[in-house]
Order: C-alpha cells, then sequence, then structure tokens
C-alpha cells in the first residue's frame, strides 16, 4: 500500500463513520420524540392478515 491511498482510506472511513454518526443521532431523536401516526406491530399485522387469502397462512397475533 502506498502513503496516498493509506490517506485516502482513512479520509473515507472517517467520512463514512461521520456521517453514520449523524444518522444515528437522527434516529435516536426521532426515538425520543415519537413518531407521528405510529400503529402498534399487532394492529398492523391484524390489518394484513385481513387483506390475506383464506388460503394464506396468517401471522400468528401475538409474536
Amino acid at each position: 500500500m502506498n502513503r496516498q491511498t493509506g490517506t485516502t482510506e482513512r479520509r473515507d472511513a472517517s467520512v463514512i463513520a461521520g456521517e453514520a454518526r449523524e444518522l444515528f443521532a437522527r434516529w435516536a431523536a426521532e426515538e425520543e420524540a415519537g413518531y407521528e401516526g405510529e400503529i402498534s406491530w399487532e394492529a398492523f399485522k391484524q390489518a394484513l392478515n385481513e387483506e390475506r387469502p383464506d388460503d394464506g397462512r396468517p401471522f400468528p397475533e401475538s409474536s
């Protein structure tokens, strides 16, 4: 590995790590604030199962 490649790899890793930290901070802020219009997993499965064909296997209501 030459010196320039090592420098580029470190810079790329630093940029990627910085972007990941920003993304995780946004996710944490969303978790803290709550999600508008969020429904429970159980309500989602129930609604999904209502549309499932008769021969399909529904999700268990409590998973």
